[in-house]
């Protein structure tokens, strides 16, 4: 059992630093200058459809998110590249859940702030118990091979993107109206 911990620990270890080293700085210079273009393109789509400031913001948002996933994972076809892929983009939609989380609690009256503040600590409980799950059923026990972790991965992403969304749904019904 110790064996079984020390190498899960390695594992980790060697992804993180290999998520580092994944793409050159050329690579990610060149993928952020793709994004960069593309989102310029869609800026201006989002103004010439006179999409609210709200809308428009969480648009932009997202859209960096699986734009740079989406180059990313066009400029490499390696495993570990598409786990960091999905690890990364976990963590920018985790980034924008908790910036959707703070604004929506900043238009929540006083009275209501609980009920978010209870309701998120329940989706974290749930999100780690999903993320157990989506663990054992993709081991060996049950599934096994070499892209049973990018689909854990992308099964997490999807997880943490589907709450920014509702999160951002709660804000924007009240922030929008006028």
């Amino acid at each position: 059992m110790k064996r079984i911990v020390a190498l899960a620990a390695l594992l980790v270890l060697s992804f993180s630093l290999r998520a580092q080293l994944s793409f050159t700085p050329e690579q990610n210079k060149t993928i952020a200058n793709a994004v960069e273009q593309k989102l310029a393109v869609f800026k201006a789509k989002l103004v010439n459809l006179k999409v609210s400031a709200i809308e428009s913001e969480f648009a932009i948002d997202t859209f960096k998110v699986e734009h740079l996933m989406a180059e990313r994972l066009n400029t490499s076809y390696v495993t570990s590249d598409m786990i960091i892929t999905a690890g990364d983009a976990s963590r920018g939609y985790d980034l924008l859940l908790n910036k959707y989380y703070k604004k929506l609690m900043s238009v929540l009256k006083d009275t209501d702030k609980q009920v978010l503040l209870q309701t998120q600590k329940n989706w974290i409980a749930f999100r780690d118990s999903e993320s157990k799950l989506i663990g054992v059923i993709g081991g060996d026990k049950y599934t096994g091979g070499t892209m049973q972790a990018p689909i854990d991965a992308e099964l997490y992403l999807q997880l943490i993107k589907k709450r920014t969304c509702d999160i951002y749904e709660h804000y924007s019904r009240i922030a929008d109206q006028p």
